[in-house]
């Protein structure tokens, strides 16, 4: 195993959490990177019950965190800025809570990546998709694409280049078990 994925869910309830930070402290042990997917907004669950101190915790022992812009807003507070603006506003903030690798989704404006390793500053990945059916499953693919540059040896930006993609062809489908050709992978990016 070489990264543990983290949903907002567990931090909603307390005996979750301290279960959760025990298990990222035996990772960290094990060399184990963590990867937190910060979905805290009401529509997946009740997000009051979310202590947002826990979440800010947790992001301090994350290398890699895929926001959205309206997670970000839940976690930070809402910002009047342009999108590009808001982007880059909330990616310093997850670096400042010590994400080393950060990538924030803003639907049809695509998404916005930040390595503090790469210091390539941040990049922009315009999004690719060509029909939206259904976004069930777009976000979970995104992450899949991700994971599979990391392993894969790829840059942080490389493989949130991947990710995207994958996420703009799920976007194509009705629900979350779609059919993804290998090729999508491994097209140049």
């Amino acid at each position: 195993v070489r990264i543990m994925h983290i949903s907002c869910w567990p931090l909603s309830f307390e005996s979750s959490f301290n279960k959760l930070f025990k298990i990222i402290q035996r990772a960290q042990e094990h060399d184990i990177k963590i990867s937190f997917d910060p979905n805290c907004r009401d529509k997946l669950f009740d997000c009051r019950k979310i202590v947002t101190d826990r979440v800010k915790e947790i992001l301090s022992l994350s290398v890699y965190s895929k926001p959205s812009l309206d997670d970000a807003i839940a976690i930070f507070g809402e910002v009047n800025y342009s999108v590009e603006d808001s982007a880059k506003f909330y990616i310093e903030k997850f670096h400042e809570h010590g994400v080393k690798n950060v990538v924030l989704t803003a639907g049809k404006y695509g998404a916005y990546v930040s390595s503090i390793e790469d210091r390539d500053g941040i990049v922009h990945i315009p999004s690719n998709a060509k029909k939206i059916v259904d976004a069930t499953g777009a976000g979970d693919g995104f992450w899949s694409g991700i994971y599979y540059g990391i392993i894969s040896g790829r840059s942080f930006v490389e493989s949130c280049k991947i990710g995207s993609k994958v996420a703009a062809h799920i976007l194509g489908f009705v629900g979350a078990d779609v059919p993804l050709d290998k090729s999508i992978l491994e097209e140049e990016i």
